[in-house]
């Protein structure tokens, strides 16, 4: 999935800290859980953030 863009690259080398701040927050998806996980919406929004910041920096270094 890296190759598939640049936000992709980012949310797969996030993806090992994003799922342990899911767990932490919602605990073992085996039972009742608290489905919220504002913390790490918060973090995949900076993950995204990031890589849309980078693609703005390539597309004006290309221009």
């Amino acid at each position: 999935m890296r190759a598939a863009s640049p936000v992709w690259a980012r949310l797969v080398d996030a993806w090992p800290a994003l799922t342990a701040q899911l767990t932490e927050e919602i605990g073992n998806l085996r039972g009742p859980a608290n489905w919220s996980a504002p913390l790490t919406y918060a973090a995949m929004k900076r993950v995204l953030g990031e890589a849309e910041r980078e693609s703005d920096r390539r597309a004006r270094a290309a221009g």
